[in-house]
């Protein structure tokens, strides 16, 4: 018996057989999509929405916490500006009473400034001592912001010219020293004022020499030098 070789044959690719061949497996791989889709949704959907719901709360939490946090810093302001309006009519203990508000309950920045305001609005109402401390709880409050903390310390060793520990007052000027320091120049005043109260006064006539010779201070400052150093020349 002679053996069929032959082999069906393939339909050409215009065939009509070929092209309900190819929509026939199109839709068996559709369905099988469906039935993959179907079956990991019915697997994962719950996290997929828990997912956008998570996703949802959260933009909605960071819009409320924006709207929250410029809603207080707008506060802050107008209590601190009120707070400065009563400080400009002389009502000091009010004013008092008004920065230490916004100091414990304004947004960082407004609560920094108002700490240096109230400890300046003691100074200013004979509470010397009350304010040193004020401006040294700021200086040594690392959670301020450098710039402010430099501030306090600029303030409190000029309140205590007078009889404040000079060592102590010159080693927490030191770092206010540095080039870059925007307090640079002041720091160096008060340095060398400090140190003609210990008796250093060579120290104090270097320190005056190079702000009086320092072309970037300002001309105040260095009026001042050329002033302290005629002075002291002559003692």
């Amino acid at each position: 018996m002679a053996r069929n070789d032959k082999k069906p044959p393939v339909p050409a690719p215009d065939d009509p057989r070929s092209r309900e061949q190819e929509q026939f497996f199109e839709e068996v791989s559709e369905e099988l999509k469906q039935d993959r889709y179907a079956e990991l949704w019915k697997k994962y959907g719950r996290y997929f929405v828990a997912f956008a719901v998570v996703c949802v709360l959260a933009v909605a939490g960071y819009q409320y916490w924006q709207g929250e946090q410029r809603k207080a810093r707008e506060t802050a302001s107008e209590r601190f500006a009120a707070a400065l309006a009563l400080a400009r009519d002389g009502k000091t203990k009010e004013a008092i009473a008004s920065f230490a508000g916004v100091a414990q309950d304004g947004p960082k920045g407004y609560a920094q400034l108002a700490r240096l305001q109230q400890a300046a609005q003691l100074l200013k109402s004979g509470d010397r001592a009350g304010a040193m401390l004020a401006f040294e709880q700021l200086a040594n409050d690392q959670a301020s912001d450098p710039l402010f903390r430099d501030v306090a310390v600029v303030h409190w060793a000029y309140a205590g010219l007078d009889d404040a520990d000079p060592a102590k007052m010159t080693e927490r000027l030191k770092p206010l020293l540095a080039k870059e320091n925007p307090w640079r120049f002041m720091a160096l005043e008060l340095s060398a004022l400090y140190a003609e109260r210990a008796g250093r006064r060579a120290d104090a006539i270097q320190l005056l020499t190079d702000l009086e010779k320092d072309k970037d201070a300002p001309a105040a400052a260095r009026g001042r030098a050329k002033e302290l150093l005629a002075i002291l020349g002559k003692s």
